[in-house]
């Protein structure tokens, strides 16, 4: 969720034309957030993490961004490396990026979901 800080020291959703009810896939918003999402993309495409979506997602200024899979190690380091890579962006654009599972009581909360692939060292797939 990308934030700006008010004059009177108030977070609030940055974007001040990103109001619906509920924005989910909202080209709009998405197309006023561009530079930021397509640089963000080009980064994680420079580090190999084969980025492949990107949404406005349930509430304002709330963006997702989906990358390929790889082992669990991997993945939550790239995770952790994500959140930083997201803040310093924001930050050289004047924003706030916060991960905050419910940052706004109004709002949609935001969640770190996951996909889950679960296999064996030969690559065959284990269901849990």
């Amino acid at each position: 969720m990308l934030l700006k800080k008010s004059d009177s020291g108030e977070f609030a959703p940055w974007d001040t034309l990103d109001t619906l009810r509920k924005p989910c896939y909202d080209l709009r918003a998405l197309h006023r957030n561009l530079d930021i999402m397509t640089t963000l993309f080009g980064y994680m495409q420079e580090l190999g993490w084969d980025p492949y979506a990107n949404d406005h997602e349930d509430a304002n200024c709330q963006f997702e961004i989906n990358w390929t899979y790889s082992d669990a190690l991997t993945t939550a380091d790239r995770h952790t490396f994500f959140k930083w890579m997201v803040r310093t962006l924001a930050e050289q654009h004047g924003l706030w990026a916060t991960f905050m599972p419910k940052p706004f009581s109004h709002l949609t909360g935001n969640g770190a979901h996951v996909h889950v692939s679960l296999t064996d060292q030969s690559g065959k797939e284990r269901l849990p």
